[in-house]
């Protein structure tokens, strides 16, 4: 009898071995939920041009070589700039160039002013700028970082333009706007 008893207890001995075997088998795998937040970065505009000059030691720029044949002179100076965009965004950018009025300096009249505020042109990579602003660049938020360099500036003036002898000066504006612009040329 004490062979059967030892028979019986080794065989629920070794059915107790194996039932926790297939429990733990359901029991291997898991899963776990990850969550991540990215904030936005910023938008910005570095490494703008800081001046530019036409060279006026050229007879180009004389009065006379103006009112007889105009003028279309290019800057000796190009103009650059860089946008960073951290924005983490898809809506892109626009970057615009704006003139201002045209003010006297060393030599300069108010009338020198007046005649360059109704007939000098100013192009930057042949496109026209406005005091309201001309686009120069745009981005799809896809780019971190885009240079704009090497950008021609010019001047130019009709023929019979009756310039007044002195320096003047025409400030552009540089400005970095979240979104793409459709309204600026």
């Amino acid at each position: 009898m004490k062979k059967i008893i030892n028979v019986t207890i080794t065989l629920v001995t070794a059915l107790t071995l194996l039932a926790p075997v297939s429990v733990f088998a359901d029991d291997l795998t898991g899963s776990t939920a990850t969550d991540v937040t990215f904030t936005a970065g910023s938008l910005s505009l570095t490494g703008v041009t800081t001046s530019a000059t036409f060279d006026a030691t050229t007879d180009a720029l004389s009065a006379g070589t103006i009112y007889t044949g105009g003028l279309d002179a290019t800057s000796t100076t190009k103009l650059g700039a860089k946008v960073t965009d951290l924005t983490a965004s898809t809506s892109g950018w626009t970057l615009t160039l704006a003139k201002s009025a045209w003010t006297a300096g060393t030599g300069g009249t108010t009338a020198g002013v007046t005649v360059l505020d109704n007939n000098a042109k100013i192009l930057v990579n042949s496109k026209e700028l406005t005091t309201a602003g001309t686009t120069i660049q745009t981005g799809d938020g896809n780019t971190v970082e885009t240079t704009m360099a090497d950008l021609p500036l010019e001047i130019t003036l009709p023929t019979g333009t009756a310039i007044k002898a002195g320096s003047y000066t025409n400030t552009l504006n540089w400005s970095l706007a979240a979104g793409v612009s459709t309204t600026q040329n």
